[in-house]
């Protein structure tokens, strides 16, 4: 994909660890409510115009920031963690 006016981009991958784990113990609809739990809390951390959230595999997300700020990324990080 081709982003104008985007010169440099932060990816950041998540994992939800544990997931099979997870569906095995309380069954996959709970699995689904902590895919769908990670997603809010990183949907909520991120900006329409400059960030996107994708999942990336099973029990995976990728975050892409366009043109972060010095320190963003990690204050994003810290945050997601934070809520998490």
């Amino acid at each position: 994909m081709y982003y104008p006016n985007v010169d440099n981009i932060t990816v950041i991958f998540w994992d939800l660890n544990n997931l099979k784990i997870i569906n095995d113990t309380y069954g996959h609809e709970y699995g689904d409510k902590a895919l769908s739990a990670l997603a809010s809390v990183l949907y909520a951390h991120s900006d329409e115009q400059c960030r996107r959230v994708y999942r990336f595999g099973g029990d995976e997300f990728v975050m892409i920031i366009d043109n972060p700020h010095d320190g963003e990324a990690d204050r994003i990080i810290s945050a997601v963690k934070d809520e998490l």
